[in-house]
């Protein structure tokens, strides 16, 4: 599926647990062709797309109130062609506008609410998790707390957002919903203060809900007890791995008196969905460009990119555009690594990517062949013990390329002696000399060298 995104590993992490673990099919939860779906808290919106995917005929409206993720969602919803309409706002309590932190690397856990110090162990918990569950123990082992830090915090870098907030009974009212079959809310922290922005007259309206939640000042126990009172049945969980030792869990709650019964489907009137792969995507650019170019002007290949190289000032760098035929360079066109550092950084990426390292070269990308935060710790530990040399985890971000990386080892290879090795016997030789000479040996001695 292609989707616009702010970070590969991160979108790779989600989608995996909404489309292949379906995390919110879970208990009971169900969505089908003309429901009214609710995604708060939408991030770029992968639970909107799973959504309008596999029910073309449902209604739904999408939040997000942190703009560089919002165009995200914008486009994603245009791109596929969702029965979706997308706000530009958070939802609490009340009306108003708050502060968000947006972690560029980290966007779902970007908040109003979650502080430095929180963002910071949920990290390391997950990096932790995720280093227990690939089964390498001994490169467990070597990843030491220092050495995880210092990938969170190098993963953690921040800007801030002025953002609108609006309540859940607002919406419903300008939107004139007269039911919500599936609430779905993932806001960082602020869970119950989305639920708190609900007036009683609303809570009939919505049939299932499921939250992902925080528990933090006893959020969990106040959310579990306002839905029980509300008359919903409700689940908690903490089923993926991966969050052990955190403070997430997912709230499952559908109406006591919901039989379960299918509901009549709503026509779809949407178009089927587009670009759902490359090659549609690159076959709908060739007809376009067919259709308004002619012939000569037509481009003869074309070069897909996660994101436009940008200057520090922020605009395009052309110079670091990959040349078309980068991206299917034939063998014998590939610049294979020359030095020993290039060599060394190739023979590890190899053992940590399991991947061939004949087929690496000076312009491979560590993060493009599969390299995530977790393997960083790996890969510093594995270059320091085969090198002496200890990279920063900031280099390996900074620098991710096989040339760059090996360049960055040699200039922090440790210093050899000047004058070459040092003769040992010839040392011990003349200590020994020195300690058999007379007192009148020794002040002659000292006589010749004044």
């Amino acid at each position: 599926m292609t989707v616009f995104q702010q970070n590969r590993s991160e979108t790779d992490f989600v989608y995996d647990e909404i489309f292949t673990h379906l995390e919110y099919l879970r208990n009971g939860i169900t969505i089908e062709d003309g429901d009214t779906i609710l995604d708060v808290g939408a991030n770029i919106g992968l639970f909107t797309l799973f959504a309008g995917s596999r029910c073309p005929g449902a209604r739904i409206h999408a939040f997000e109130p942190i703009p560089p993720v919002f165009d995200s969602l914008r486009r994603n919803v245009a791109l596929h062609g969702l029965n979706a309409k997308v706000h530009d706002c958070g939802l609490a309590a009340e009306a108003k506008q708050e502060t968000f932190t947006f972690y560029r690397h980290n966007t779902v856990i970007s908040s109003s609410v979650t502080t430095a110090e929180q963002a910071h162990d949920l990290v390391r918990s997950y990096l932790r998790n995720q280093e227990e569950l690939t089964g390498e123990g001994a490169d467990a082992a070597t990843a030491g707390d220092d050495l995880v830090d210092a990938v969170v915090d190098a993963r953690l870098d921040s800007e801030q957002f002025t953002c609108r907030l609006r309540t859940l009974s607002e919406v419903i009212a300008e939107e004139s919903l007269d039911r919500i079959d599936l609430l779905k809310v993932d806001v960082e922290n602020a869970e119950y203060e989305v639920l708190k922005g609900i007036h009683w007259r609303d809570w009939p309206k919505i049939r299932q809900l499921v939250v992902e939640l925080h528990d933090v000042d006893g959020q969990l126990e106040k959310v579990v007890t306002l839905l029980k009172a509300l008359g919903y049945d409700v689940v908690c969980e903490q089923d993926n791995r991966l969050l052990r030792n955190t403070t997430l869990y997912n709230v499952y709650a559908r109406r006591a008196d919901d039989d379960g019964a299918p509901r009549i489907p709503a026509p779809a009137t949407t178009a089927a969905s587009r670009w759902s792969g490359r090659a549609a995507l690159l076959a709908d650019v060739r007809a376009a460009l067919g259709a308004a170019l002619p012939e000569y002007m037509i481009p003869a290949a074309h070069v897909l990119l996660e994101e436009l190289p940008l200057t520090q000032n922020g605009k395009l760098d052309q110079r670091a555009l990959p040349a078309p035929e980068d991206r299917q360079r034939p063998a014998g066109r590939r610049v294979a690594p020359r030095t020993e550092a290039e060599r060394t950084v190739a023979g590890v990426w190899a053992e940590l990517l399991r991947t061939d390292a004949e087929i690496l070269d000076v312009d491979s990308d560590f993060f493009a062949l599969g390299g995530n935060s977790l393997l960083v710790t790996r890969l510093v530990n594995r270059l320091a013990q085969a090198t002496g040399a200890e990279l920063t985890v900031q280099a390996v971000f900074e620098g991710p390329t096989l040339t760059a990386m090996a360049a960055e080892l040699e200039r922090r290879a440790p210093v050899a002696p000047q004058g070459g090795e040092l003769d040992v016997a010839a040392i011990l030789e003349s200590i020994d000399l020195i300690e058999n000479m007379s007192e009148e040996e020794l002040d002659a001695w000292e006589g010749r060298i004044k």
